[in-house]
């Protein structure tokens, strides 16, 4: 690889203040140049190239003015995720759309794959689907070595009566697919209707104190962090030491999943067991945006540090 010429691409869409943070952080910090392809666009003013001839992978985007970005010059890839927008499109019926935006989002996922040869990825594809919810988060980080807190995904009505019973009320809820949405306390007026469910499974999960902390794996770092509320309410972070057994089982779980960048929420109970209780594959703006007594951001450099050495993560 030409280092001279080596670029940060960077992929998603300019509305996430996740990746706009990062795309203004590399572009001030990083001694490379950064080109961030916006996902809205992605298709109808940036087009993709890619082939394998002799067994050698070449490819390269076409950009907005034209100019060639080719795969040999990209040092790093920082995706947020890999969504492929519809928008622009306007000429096309509902199922072109749906089937321009199937066969975009296949085509940039083999190129993510085709890239992680050659230079850092964050993130190609988890090999493991992380919208199976927070069920299957759990189930994930107990594998590892997490334990588990005690949770019932379940569309019978009668067996969420008996798990609300056995852990006298202390019960909170929510829904079953997407991991970042906000619990409920479960309440008796819920168990009014709670006949409802049958009709779609609902995740149930024991209510325990503790303190939650945020486990951050970036390529071969772990970051620790505690989640804490100010005196208006806002979420902030203080920085936590992790035990090593919790980074090993980070670092492993990154590892099963080929996602190199991970944020893991982990809650430390009374009694000191490390309950896992979700995965984010990317990292969130508190944990970026976190800055220590010297001004730094640990996160974002731990990032920007990947993707300026270029060399392949596994």
């Amino acid at each position: 690889m030409n280092a001279e010429k080596s670029t940060i691409l960077m992929y998603g869409s300019p509305a996430s203040p996740v990746i706009s943070y990062l795309n203004q952080y590399f572009s001030k910090h990083s001694k490379k140049p950064v080109i961030f392809i916006h996902q809205e666009t992605f298709l109808t003013q940036t087009k993709l190239t890619f082939s394998i001839n002799q067994n050698l992978f070449k490819g390269h985007f076409t950009l907005p003015d034209n100019t060639l970005l080719n795969f040999d010059d990209i040092s790093g890839v920082c995706m947020e995720n890999q969504f492929v927008s519809s928008y622009g499109f306007t000429e096309l019926s509902d199922k072109d759309k749906q089937y321009v935006q199937t066969e975009g989002w296949a085509a940039l996922l083999s190129a993510a794959s085709g890239l992680t040869r050659q230079c850092a990825v964050l993130n190609p594809l988890p090999k493991m689907d992380l919208s199976m919810g927070r069920g299957g988060n759990i189930l994930l980080l107990q594998k590892c070595g997490f334990d588990a807190p005690h949770f019932l995904i379940t569309s019978d009505p009668e067996t969420a009566k008996e798990f609300y019973q056995t852990w006298n009320g202390q019960v909170i809820y929510k829904h079953v697919k997407d991991p970042d949405s906000a619990f409920k306390k479960m309440t008796p007026l819920d168990l009014q209707r709670i006949e409802k469910i049958a009709y779609c499974p609902v995740h149930f999960e024991e209510f325990s104190p503790g303190k939650v902390i945020r486990l951050i794996v970036i390529h071969q770092e772990t970051f620790g962090f505690e989640e804490s509320l100010n005196p208006a309410g806002t979420l902030t972070l203080l920085p936590y030491h992790l035990e090593e057994k919790w980074k090993s089982q980070g670092l492993q779980l990154s590892q099963d999943m080929g996602a190199p960048l991970l944020e893991i929420r982990l809650k430390i109970t009374p009694d000191q067991k490390c309950q896992g209780l979700g995965i984010h594959p990317f990292a969130n703006l508190p944990v970026l945006t976190f800055t220590d007594e010297n001004g730094n951001s640990p996160a974002a450099e731990a990032i920007l540090k990947v993707l300026e050495q270029g060399e392949p993560l596994s």
